[in-house]
């Protein structure tokens, strides 16, 4: 009974740890990591007929395992959004300077990008709009020795937004692989 009581508590403190580097993961996903793994310790220690210490050891760090499965999580989560940021972020706490200073930068420019990509195609739009209701400016805008009418900067503020857009998109997808291959 007491040796039961100590294999348990290894558990736990196992268990505990990963939960821990997994608390940027959506509770389910992070409750079936920790069955999972659960599961995968008690079948060798019943099959394999090891302890549980050696059961835990072949599993590895608990750091490393949970920054496995957190990796995981990232590349299966589909889009962009506050939570996969945090689990980007969490996932390359422990990793090396280089990424305590690529990602921020990385994740900063590319949702600037393409914010900055879709306003400026909003505010272009708008302006031809004005333009057309006949509330905007009709004449052209003198830009350096160009003289630019009306859509033509429409046309200029939807080529301008796209590229900022798709560079945006470009650079949360090179974030992604970054953090995809420094696991």
């Amino acid at each position: 009974m007491k040796g039961s009581k100590g294999r348990d508590i290894l558990l736990e403190d196992y268990l505990g740890v990963v939960e821990q580097r997994l608390k940027s993961m959506p509770c389910l996903e992070r409750i079936d990591v920790l069955l999972t793994i659960q599961s995968r310790v008690e079948e060798r220690c019943f099959f394999e007929r090891l302890t549980m210490k050696e059961a835990l050891e072949s599993l590895g760090d608990p750091n490393e395992l949970a920054h496995f499965y957190l990796g995981l999580a990232i590349r299966k989560t589909p889009g962009l959004s506050m939570n996969k940021l945090r689990m980007i972020f969490d996932y390359h706490k422990s990793a090396a300077h280089a990424s305590i200073i690529v990602l921020p930068c990385l994740s900063v420019l590319s949702v600037g990008l393409i914010a900055g990509g879709i306003v400026t195609t909003i505010i272009g739009l708008i302006q031809a709009g004005n333009i057309l209701l006949g509330q905007g400016m009709a004449q052209g805008f003198n830009f350096a020795l160009i003289e630019l009418y009306p859509f033509s900067e429409l046309l200029i503020a939807l080529v301008s937004g796209s590229l900022l857009a798709v560079c945006g998109i470009l650079a949360w997808r090179a974030m992604l692989r970054y953090a995809t291959t420094t696991a």
